[in-house]
């Protein structure tokens, strides 16, 4: 999976768009006040600092990549389900390019300043640890256990349905099933039902995408009244993972 370089050709150009922006603005000259005179020892130090700082930053992205090798490394044992909460690991694995340039803007001060301070070894390093997070993905994916549970109803079906398109508008949904064969009742602090729910999966497809994802959910209601429009509902979404259709 090398869409990291077609993210660097892109970093490339707006790097290019800023250095040519900033040479026309020279050229041109300048009617703001006159800045004071630097020092060269404190230039020197200054960019002593700046460097100091940018190998740190990689030091620390580095350190992050162990993120996806942890993950990696217990997808089996989490029966496929990628267990994080950090939007870089999905962004990295679904939207790679965008990924690319959120894991830089969090450690760098811009990407145009990653373009002179990160090295290829790492970019070598982030390719593949992404290939090898995927490679594992699609070892695991007929292995896992089915999902088993009722399916729900039209009215859930449609809150769930609009809950996924809002994080991926694109989605095509499978199929959306419930856990267990009751409902949880929520209690306020008085003692009184607020509300009730289940857990569930919803399972769903993207454009281009031969594998379903698989998402944990929690749907929800009022305790007290009707739940008969899909605005009822109350969906939560949890880890996922990808997995056959025949799951």
């Amino acid at each position: 999976m090398k869409t990291a370089t077609i993210a660097r050709g892109v970093a490339v150009v707006l790097a290019w768009a800023a250095i040519s922006g900033f040479a026309s603005a020279q050229a041109l000259g300048s009617t703001t006040a006159k800045e004071p005179e630097v020092t060269t020892l404190e230039r020197v130090a200054t960019e002593e600092a700046g460097f100091a700082g940018q190998a740190e930053a990689v030091e620390r992205m580095g350190a992050w990549l162990g993120t996806l090798d942890a993950i990696r490394s217990d997808l089996a044992k989490n029966d496929g389900f990628i267990r994080s909460d950090d939007e870089l690991v999905l962004a990295l694995l679904f939207e790679p390019m965008e990924g690319e340039s959120k894991l830089l803007r969090q450690y760098m001060k811009s990407v145009v300043t990653a373009m002179d301070a990160v090295p290829d070894t790492f970019y070598t390093r982030l390719d593949a640890t992404l290939e090898a997070l995927w490679a594992e993905i699609r070892r695991v994916a007929p292995t896992v256990a089915p999902v088993k549970g009722r399916d729900a109803d039209a009215v859930m079906r449609a809150a769930i349905t609009g809950r996924v398109a809002q994080g991926a508008p694109e989605a095509t949904i499978v199929r959306a099933v419930l856990t267990g064969d009751r409902w949880t009742v929520r209690m306020t602090d008085g003692g009184l039902p607020r509300s009730e729910y289940r857990r569930g999966y919803v399972m769903y497809r993207l454009p281009n995408q031969e594998l379903v994802i698989c998402q944990q959910m929690v749907v929800e209601r009022p305790y007290f009244g009707s739940a008969e429009r899909a605005d009822d509902y109350t969906v939560r979404l949890g880890y996922l993972r990808l997995q056959d259709a025949s799951k």
